[in-house]
C-alpha cells in the first residue's frame, strides 16, 4: 500500500463567510460548531503529485467543441434565471437545475465518469 500525506485544510476565514460574511470581515467572533458538523476537510494526496501537474491557460475558442457546449449551458443557465425571475412555475417547481449533479451536459447526455460524492472507507485504528 503506498503511503500517502494526509493534508488537513482548514480554513476558518472561510467557515465564517459562509455563516456570515460580517462575522469573516473582522474576524473577532467565536465560531461554534455543533456535534457532527464538519470543521476541516482531509485530503489524502501522494506527495509530489500536485507540484507534478502542469496547469495551463488557455482561451477557450481554442477547443470549439468546448465553447460551444459553454455558449449551450450559458444560454439555459440565463432562460432558467430569468424564468425564476418572471416567476414561471415550471421554473419556480424546479426551484434549481440539477444537470451537474446528475452528471449531464446541457445536452442531456450524462458523463459516465461523472461523481457526485465519494464513497471512502473508514479509518483504520493501528495500535
Amino acid at each position: 500500500m503506498k503511503r500517502i500525506i494526509l493534508r488537513i485544510v482548514f480554513v476558518i476565514g472561510f467557515c465564517l463567510s459562509i455563516r456570515s460574511p460580517s462575522m469573516a470581515a473582522d474576524g473577532n467572533h467565536t465560531v461554534r460548531f455543533e456535534r457532527g458538523e464538519p470543521i476541516c476537510m482531509i485530503v489524502p494526496m501522494d506527495r509530489g503529485l500536485a507540484e507534478s501537474l502542469q496547469p495551463i491557460c488557455q482561451p477557450i475558442s481554442s477547443s470549439p467543441q468546448t465553447e460551444n457546449a459553454f455558449a449551450q449551458w450559458r444560454e439555459a443557465r440565463t432562460k432558467f434565471n430569468q424564468g425564476l425571475a418572471e416567476l414561471q412555475p415550471e421554473f419556480v417547481k424546479r426551484g434549481w437545475q440539477r444537470d451537474y449533479m446528475l452528471g449531464k451536459n446541457s445536452d442531456g447526455e450524462t458523463f459516465p465518469e461523472h461523481q457526485s460524492a465519494l464513497r471512502l472507507r473508514p479509518f483504520r485504528r493501528e495500535h
